[in-house]
């Protein structure tokens, strides 16, 4: 005998209850907000003059600053059902990731303003034809920040909310692979989800059945335990193993073969991914992400601790902080004589020295190395200036 899966809600169907209106460009939701007006990543806007005199006997001369290429930030955003999940408070895992990435004063991405060019998919497709299971697309080409880049994010969030739908991580990844590749370096993915990737195999075992570790209730008063196949159709019907079945392999597999195109991917595990913390473990690791600051037992992945403002904003801060805080530096023009060429790190004229300071990796690359990019990269610095028209100094 058969038993029905009775509800599919937390994989498929959106939870109850009325949405609120995400409040974009009012005041955030009091509940779990806080100041993150001086998150590291958001360099406050200084006039750091250019000095690159090495010194009365250098001689005198003056220098102008070469722009530099944005980062490349493309943005995956999980619109599965379960993104409605309110998860005991008032606002749903949705309003709270599109808060916490847009809000007029706390948003992260509009923090990062014109740093970064934006790209933005979202996944499932959610189409009147959509299965539930169908990869997302692209809903915004990478353009590159600005206020009204992240206004035109806000309205297709807001005509393109979750209703129904898995989580296809895998095949959306892949649809999208040549896009990103084809990003100007350097480039990073944000794949922000609530939980594990499915959509891909055919059957599989109870462990890795989202339907028994997430216990569903089936007919009858009962709920998918260890005793039945949750996803295997011949014990329960509407299974929907395809759906349900964690797909966690493929997944893993289109996330290294963009971070092999230099794409690194950024995992932020909205609450819900508890159970599925070993495979966003893996991803983040795939992705070359996994955080270097995890204490044993803690997710490699950038985790938010809690549905709240305050808790999404952290997590996705300390990403964003990675992107900006990078030691690669592409410039918009190439120097025509490379031996004019200086480095200042917060107004600090830096040597020219491939163990400690800065080096040239590639025609209008530089890098910064040794001291100076870690410094970069624990967020002590506001501001790099590559500057043209002094000799270069060299340690």
């Amino acid at each position: 005998m058969r038993l029905a899966v009775a509800t599919i809600g937390l994989l498929l169907a959106a939870c109850g209850g009325k949405e609120r209106a995400p409040a974009f460009y009012g005041d955030p939701p009091e509940t779990g907000t806080q100041d993150v007006s001086g998150a590291n990543f958001d360099a406050p806007s200084v006039d750091v003059s250019i000095n690159c005199s090495a010194g009365p006997e250098a001689g005198v001369c003056a220098c102008s600053e070469i722009g530099q290429k944005p980062t490349s930030l493309y943005v995956v955003l999980d619109r599965s059902g379960s993104m409605l999940a309110r998860d005991g408070g008032s606002d749903t895992r949705w309003d709270v990731t599109t808060l916490a990435l847009l809000h007029a004063k706390q948003g992260v991405l509009r923090k990062l303003g014109s740093r970064v060019t934006v790209g933005l998919a979202l996944f499932p497709d959610t189409g009147p034809s959509a299965d539930g299971c169908r990869a997302g697309a692209e809903f915004l080409p990478p353009t590159v920040g600005s206020v009204a880049t992240y206004d035109k994010i806000v309205e297709i969030l807001r005509y393109a909310a979750p209703s129904v739908g898995a989580t296809p991580t895998a095949p959306t990844l892949t649809a999208l692979a040549s896009k990103l590749k084809a990003l100007p370096q350097p480039a990073f993915v944000l794949l922000a989800t609530d939980g594990a990737p499915n959509c891909g195999t055919a059957s599989c075992s109870i462990d890795r059945c989202t339907y028994n570790i997430e216990r569903a209730p089936l007919d009858g008063g009962r709920f998918c335990d260890d005793k039945i196949n949750c996803c295997d159709p011949m014990q329960v019907s509407g299974g929907m193993g395809w759906g349900a079945c964690i797909d966690a392999d493929a997944t893993r597999v289109a996330v290294a073969d963009l971070a092999s195109a230099g794409i690194k991917t950024f995992v932020f595990g909205v609450p819900g991914v508890g159970p599925y913390s070993a495979d966003l473990d893996a991803l983040a690791r795939a992705g070359g992400t996994a955080r270097e600051d995890a204490k044993p037992g803690e997710a490699l992945y950038y985790a938010a601790s809690a549905t709240t403002q305050a808790a999404f904003v952290a997590a996705l801060s300390a990403v964003a902080a990675k992107v900006v805080d990078t030691c690669t530096i592409t410039l918009e023009s190439v120097p025509s004589d490379p031996g004019i060429t200086n480095v200042l790190v917060d107004g600090v004229l830096i040597p020219q020295d491939p163990v400690d300071g800065w080096a040239w990796t590639a025609e209008g690359k530089v890098e910064l190395r040794g001291a100076t990019c870690a410094k970069v990269r624990a967020g002590d610095v506001v501001r790099v200036q590559v500057a043209v028209g002094c000799k270069t100094v060299t340690k």
